[in-house]
């Protein structure tokens, strides 16, 4: 699934995430890299 915006906050996520969930089943896992990032920049 694509959403394109300039901002995505977690509703939007979570949004996303349900709709594919109730097409398609929920995942086996989710996978992110975006706390990495966070955790980098914090240090």
């Amino acid at each position: 699934m694509i959403r394109v915006k300039r901002k995505i906050n977690f509703v939007d996520v979570v949004d996303a995430l349900t709709d594919l969930f109730i097409l398609r089943g929920p995942p086996a896992y989710v996978r992110s890299d975006n706390v990495l990032c966070r955790e980098n920049l914090a240090a």
